[in-house]
């Protein structure tokens, strides 16, 4: 029982590490698209907080939850629109 509980760990932990670099591959392949003039103006708010893009990328990169929320945020609209253009 406890050897299973252990592979599951395993497999949580490796989960969540692939979904912290795809979370970095996405934001990356979003900031790189941003004119460098506006990649200082703030573009999201968590809570209280504003981010620039900038800063963004920063927290995705540490690995923070606001950067991991924007990540997962910005997976979703890429989603959604791709469902769009389906139709």
């Amino acid at each position: 029982m406890k050897e299973t509980r252990d592979k599951y760990e395993q497999a949580r932990l490796e989960e969540e590490e692939i979904d912290k670099k795809l979370a970095l591959i996405t934001t990356k392949a979003w900031f790189e698209k941003i004119p460098k003039e506006k990649q200082d103006k703030p573009v999201f708010v968590a809570g209280t907080k504003t981010f620039t893009p900038k800063q963004v990328l920063e927290e995705v990169e540490k690995g923070t939850e606001d950067g991991l929320n924007f990540a997962r945020m910005l997976k979703k609209n890429r989603m959604e629109m791709a469902k769009g253009k389906q139709k």
